[in-house]
């Protein structure tokens, strides 16, 4: 393989120097090089670097890596190959390194083609829809964890059945809030991606009153994105705090969203932007008593109940979904809601005072500190199971 790659690179050398002195034009060049790569045989050897049960799928992703490098390599437009920086490295260097960071993407591609990318979004098939067809192939993988029938099981399909079948158990006990977070939980596992990076509260109102009036937001949101990491063109233009929310997210795990159902974006940024499900009233007697035990002194108890009513106004529903009083009741929350909004500056600069406090030292650090203790508290409502 080492002499193939020595021999690959000679000859796309030779290459690149006739196009740099004006022997041969652009496109030529890169069809030259373009057949070099493909019959050096790169692509097969870096599919079989992945450990596929099937030689079908295998064959497949090869099939995908040579139409990928062929692509990439008579684009002229930024992403594709440069002629002018490749004359003093490696072609097939920069070949293999393209398709391994591209595999992931590449064999989802081939999941969504055979009908084995799972929907997480609705993971029990309508049974009305399907009265006289059988249920599409992506409804069997719910609730199928092996390959051909064998015994051995297939990771990447037990990881969604696991969340599809977590998610089925919880439907029945969560409501609105707590429902959203559920199925964003189950997404984050199957499709293995972070949660949408939250926004405060004002952007987070601002956003979701965009994404409600057109929920094609949220997917493009993500592919807008996707694009301009790979500086290539997108045809929408995209609100910068709606591309915000996928700072948390790796290039492939944009790609793995991007490629999904839109559906699949669009939880992802309801959940990031919408009110978290209001905690039980045990769990909010636990985050007071650990907030308390977080500092010392003179006034802390109350500045520790302040505190925490402040947050939980920031980022939970005013009421639970569960509640059954009357709209008075709650329109009176809601009113007392805006107001410990109103008063949370000060609240946090007196926290910020406190001598004895061990929150932070910062606004923003005292906010993350709360966050993680209530998400301890909380996380067993919505966490999907481990892998």
């Amino acid at each position: 393989m080492q002499q193939q790659t020595i021999t690959t690179d000679s000859i796309c050398r030779d290459v690149l120097q006739q196009y740099a002195d004006g022997t041969i034009e652009d496109t030529a060049a890169r069809q030259q090089i373009a057949a070099a790569l493909y019959a050096s045989g790169i692509a097969r050897a870096v599919a079989c670097e992945k450990t596929v049960l099937d030689p079908q799928v295998r064959a497949d992703l090869q099939a995908e890596m040579e139409e990928l490098l062929f692509r990439k390599v008579m684009q002229g437009a930024p992403g594709g190959f440069n002629l002018e920086l490749a004359l003093n490295t490696s072609a097939v260097a920069w070949a293999r390194q393209l398709l391994r960071s591209s595999r992931s993407s590449l064999m989802r591609n081939i999941h969504v083609r055979t009908g084995a990318k799972v929907d997480l979004v609705d993971p029990v098939p309508d049974k009305t829809k399907y009265t006289d067809t059988p249920p599409p192939a992506s409804h069997t993988v719910f609730h199928s964890a092996s390959v051909d029938g064998s015994a051995e099981a297939d990771p990447e399909g037990e990881t969604f059945t696991d969340a599809a079948d977590w998610l089925r158990s919880k439907q029945r006990h969560l409501r609105d809030s707590s429902k959203l977070s559920a199925s964003a939980a189950s997404i984050m596992h199957g499709y293995r991606v972070p949660a949408a990076a939250r926004p405060p509260l004002v952007e987070r109102k601002r956003l979701k009153a965009m994404v409600d009036a057109c929920p094609e937001l949220a997917h493009r949101s993500v592919c807008a994105m996707r694009a301009l990491i790979e500086s290539e063109p997108y045809p929408y233009t995209v609100d910068e705090g709606l591309l915000a929310l996928w700072d948390n997210c790796s290039f492939d795990q944009m790609d793995a969203i991007a490629s999904a159902p839109a559906k699949v974006a669009q939880v992802l940024v309801d959940a990031a932007v919408s009110d978290r499900a209001r905690p039980s009233r045990n769990v909010l007697r636990l985050f007071q008593a650990s907030v308390r035990a977080l500092g010392t002194g003179k006034g802390w108890a109350r500045l520790a109940a302040e505190t925490c009513e402040t947050f939980i106004a920031l980022e939970f529903e005013a009421y639970s979904s569960f509640d059954t009083t009357g709209a008075e009741y709650r329109d009176e929350r809601l009113a007392g809601r805006r107001i410990t909004v109103l008063k949370s500056p000060e609240v946090f600069a007196r926290v910020l005072a406190h001598p004895g406090q061990r929150l932070g030292m910062t606004e923003n650090d005292i906010y993350e500190q709360l966050d993680r203790l209530i998400t301890t508290m909380t996380e067993f409502d919505v966490k999907a199971p481990a892998a």
